[in-house]
Order: structure tokens, then C-alpha cells, then sequence
């Protein structure tokens, strides 16, 4: 069992989401960070779809009862074991009864996320252990976790661990993302489809799980044509009736009527997680082709990642 003495900005329990029940009008949400969960899982040796906990801005402080592997990826971030013990991202780390681990500043992106060999135990409801905070379901009684709050994880003999992954490099404020053209796309003027992917936008302050307002140039529609409310995914990026853009992230609704200008590709959703207000971003258009090519480099990474680690756990 762990317990928070510290929970930091906002620490919530995450998986991969609550897929399936969007045509019910339930939300997915899940992590922001998806490639980092997956990593973490694959370091403890868990299914790549355990639910973790998501540290957004650090400050996460916790006592483990038992001795346990957990493994730490996401942001750049300074964290100690004990206070003394420098504490290692992107590899499984041997914790023993009686450890308290601190997370400390952040170096660089957002959000961290720390997975235990085993998982963590809370219910799963709709298949899903993912915290939605204005729901109020999912994760540790439906909330971010506070301080006194205490969760079983699995024990596991603490053991020398050799393997560990590459982290992605965060270590920037100007970002550029891919993106594939949106299904109203040709609704906006040829000025404004040029606009939108050669300036700069800024992300606001308006950001959150939800989505993440930009400013910037403002985009024009050919026509002011009223929509009927179409399906939205993580990482659509919506034009409202300001003329700004706003990218829907993992606590979207289930569907907008907004016109959806374009679609960041699966590839580039964890830039947007590892984000925070204040850093500015361009957008690049890629083919559907190129999309599913990048998206292939980084499932042969998570698939490579976790053969290593299953050949030097025999």
C-alpha cells in the first residue's frame, strides 16, 4: 500500500480510457500521455493498459508500506527516494518497505506518470479504472487524490533492475505538431488554411484535460453556416465563434459543433499532453499515409521496448 502525504497540483489514477460507451454519451478520458503510460507499464512488466497515476506539474509526494517496482516516465522532473536517492525516469525502480518517494520541480513538459508492477487495485467501472473528475467516477472514489488517501498496489520482492527506455526530449517551448485535414477544412478560406499551419499559436491559459484554447491568427469560414453536432476525437481541433482554434484532449465531450479544421495524428497526441500554457505551437499537414507511418514507428518502439524487457526479466 502507498500513502499520499503530498498530492501536488493534480494527481488522479488514469488508464487508457472508458472505450466503448461514447454512443451512450459517456466521455473516453483516460491519460493525456498515452505513450508515457504505456512505457511505464512495460518497464513494471504490466499490461501496456494498467492504470497508473498522471502527476500533472509534480509535486507528488508518497510512502510505500510494502517493497515494490515502479517505474516513472513523462515529464523531465527532479525526484528523490528518501530525500538523498536520486529518482530515475524511464526505468523500473526497487522500492522498499518504508521508502518515501518526492517529486520535486519540473525541467521540462507537464506530466508524469508512475506505474507499479501489478497495478493499482480500485474498481473498474465501465471497464475502465480512469478517473473522470466532473463525472466523478472512475479512479480512487471518482477524485484527484489528496492527502491521507491510500492505495494498494501489489508487493513484489524489491530486485536489481538492468533495463530502461530512451525519454522523448520535452526540453522546449515552441512545438510543432502533425495534423491531418479536418472534414471542414475546405470550409475555411484558402488565407486561413495557409494561416493555420505557418503562424505560431499560443496555448492560453484556458487549458486543461479537456482541451487547450489556442491564440493566434484568427481563422475565417467561407460561410457562417450553422453545423449539426458531429463526433469529435482526442486531439480534433475545433474552431469556435472567436475564430481560435481549441484542441479537445482526453476529457473531451463526445460530440461538437464546431467546425473541426483538422486532426492532430495519433503520433503527436503525447506533445499535446507533455504542453502547458505559456508555450506556443505550429502546425505541420501530413498525408494519411505519412500519419500511419509515424504511428507505426512508435507501436514498433513499444513493441520493441517490451520484448527487451521480457528477454532480460527470463
Amino acid at each position: 500500500m502507498i500513502h499520499i502525504e503530498k498530492p501536488g497540483m493534480l494527481t488522479t489514477i488514469q488508464d487508457i480510457g472508458r472505450q466503448g460507451f461514447q454512443q451512450y454519451g459517456v466521455i473516453v478520458s483516460g491519460a493525456m500521455d498515452t505513450l508515457a503510460l504505456q512505457t511505464a507499464n512495460i518497464l513494471v512488466g504490466n499490461a501496456q493498459d494498467e492504470a497508473v497515476l498522471e502527476v500533472t506539474m509534480g509535486g507528488l509526494r508518497f510512502k510505500t508500506d510494502d517493497d515494490c517496482v515502479m517505474a516513472m516516465t513523462g515529464a523531465a522532473i527532479q525526484g528523490t527516494i528518501n530525500g538523498r536517492d536520486p529518482l530515475q525516469s524511464y526505468r523500473p525502480v526497487a522500492l522498499k518497505a518504508g521508502d518515501t518517494v518526492q517529486l520535486g520541480p519540473l525541467l521540462s513538459g507537464c506530466r508524469n506518470y508512475i506505474a507499479f508492477r501489478g497495478g493499482i487495485d480500485v474498481p473498474a467501472i465501465m471497464n475502465s479504472k480512469s478517473t473522470y473528475l466532473r463525472a466523478g467516477i472512475g479512479g480512487y472514489k471518482g477524485r484527484a487524490l489528496k492527502k491521507g488517501d491510500a492505495l494498494t498496489v501489489y508487493k513484489h520482492t524489491a530486485q536489481q533492475v538492468k533495463w530502461q527506455a530512451e525519454p522523448p526530449h520535452y526540453a522546449k517551448k515552441n512545438w510543432t505538431v502533425h495534423v491531418t485535414a479536418g472534414p471542414e477544412w475546405a470550409q475555411f478560406t484558402a488565407d486561413s488554411q495557409q494561416q493555420f499551419l505557418t503562424t505560431r499559436y499560443d496555448i492560453t491559459a484556458a487549458a486543461d484535460r479537456m482541451g487547450y484554447r489556442l491564440k493566434g491568427t484568427p481563422l475565417q469560414r467561407v460561410s457562417a453556416e450553422e453545423l449539426l453536432s458531429d463526433a469529435v476525437l482526442f486531439g480534433t481541433i475545433q474552431v469556435s465563434n472567436d475564430a481560435q482554434p481549441t484542441v479537445l484532449l482526453a476529457d473531451r465531450q463526445t460530440t461538437g459543433g464546431y467546425p473541426r479544421i483538422a486532426q492532430v495524428i495519433t503520433s503527436d497526441l503525447h506533445v499535446f499532453a507533455q504542453m502547458k500554457p505559456g508555450d506556443s505551437i505550429q502546425f505541420e499537414c501530413v498525408t494519411l499515409t505519412e500519419s500511419y507511418a509515424l504511428l507505426n514507428e512508435q507501436t514498433q518502439y513499444l513493441r520493441k521496448l517490451a520484448q527487451a524487457v521480457r528477454l532480460q526479466q527470463l
